[in-house]
């Protein structure tokens, strides 16, 4: 009878202990929630202050233009290590072609001094840019591309050697439109993407170590299970501001853009919050208003990832 009692207040005990720990937690996990809110809501509010855009009327033979805006959230980082650009619109050579150029970089906060590297890797585009569509020179556009990732990274591997020799580094995705020609590049694993007719495609590679592990199961060198099981299957194998820069996306022709086609450039805080099905539905219901579709997509993923949020950048390029 003893034991009996004695089992019964344990029992007892145990429940009551299990009530407070589960009242502890909710009471836990609605403040962090309400932090979080609270959070997002300041976020929102404060979204026009974080954009930048350019509305860009690039007249085509057909009349049509591209409309180019970019926006980007600091989300729950203490430090905004994503940069971006988007260009006014220009024109070159005698036949007066027209072109936009638009890019973002994500800097490598696991690295010392990210949000210098995407600077710096920002400013060089632009230096360059400028000077190469002032010149009278023959336009041979993947090359000055190629030239750009090179000059760059040796400007941020300088950087970092120079402070102290820490490595520090950024992502770069960069695109020049040249009238309804789309020219590309990319160095890490920020993306771009091309939304046609309701389907979205990636025209990028993401640059980590599951990049090499999936050539490695092409190859038939090791399998699929063992390539999805290795830890480091997101570490960057290339960026800017490596020691050698041998890795490197590149167009070799450019993409004939069609009417209603939506280029996006996002830095891996979309993505890895909203599956590319996802982004592709929320560009499809907001396509015929790109410029709150840019303003919103930043905002949209830290609302969806429930307020915690690294860095996001996008910038979005219409062409109608």
């Amino acid at each position: 009878m003893e034991l009996m009692k004695i089992i019964i207040f344990i029992i007892t005990l145990a429940a009551v202990l299990l009530l407070v720990v589960y009242y502890s937690a909710s009471i836990i996990k609605e403040r962090i929630y309400a932090t979080r809110n609270k959070r997002r809501l300041q976020l929102i509010a404060s979204q026009g202050e974080d954009m930048e855009t350019v509305s860009v009327n690039v007249q085509i033979d057909s009349g049509n233009s591209i409309l180019a805006y970019a926006s980007q959230i600091i989300g729950t980082r203490n430090e905004q290590q994503d940069s971006f650009f988007v260009s006014d619109c220009g024109e070159f050579d005698l036949l007066k072609k027209s072109y936009v150029v638009a890019a973002v970089c994500d800097g490598m906060g696991g690295l010392s001094s990210g949000a210098d590297a995407s600077r710096l890797a920002i400013e060089c585009i632009k230096r360059e840019t400028n000077a190469y569509f002032a010149s009278d020179e023959p336009k041979n556009i993947p090359e000055f591309l190629k030239n750009i990732a090179i000059k760059a990274n040796e400007l941020v591997y300088g950087y970092g050697v120079e402070n102290g020799g820490g490595q520090c580094g950024t992502t770069m995705v960069l695109t020049i439109f040249e009238n309804n020609r789309l020219y590309w590049l990319s160095v890490g694993d920020s993306r771009i993407y091309v939304i046609r007719n309701g389907k979205i495609i990636q025209i990028t590679n993401d640059h980590n170590y599951a990049y090499l592990l999936e050539q490695r199961v092409k190859e038939g060198l090791i399998t699929r299970e063992e390539a999805m099981a290795e830890r480091n299957r997101e570490a960057l194998i290339s960026f800017i501001g490596i020691s050698e820069l041998d890795i490197i996306d590149l167009c070799n022709a450019p993409i004939e853009l069609e009417k209603g086609d939506i280029v996006l450039l996002c830095s891996d805080g979309l993505y890895k919050v909203m599956t590319d099905e996802e982004i592709c539905e929320y560009v499809n219901e907001n396509k015929d208003d790109p410029e709150a579709l840019a303003r919103n997509l930043p905002s949209e993923s830290f609302d969806r990832n429930n307020g915690s949020q690294d860095n996001t950048t996008v910038a979005v390029v219409c062409y109608k």
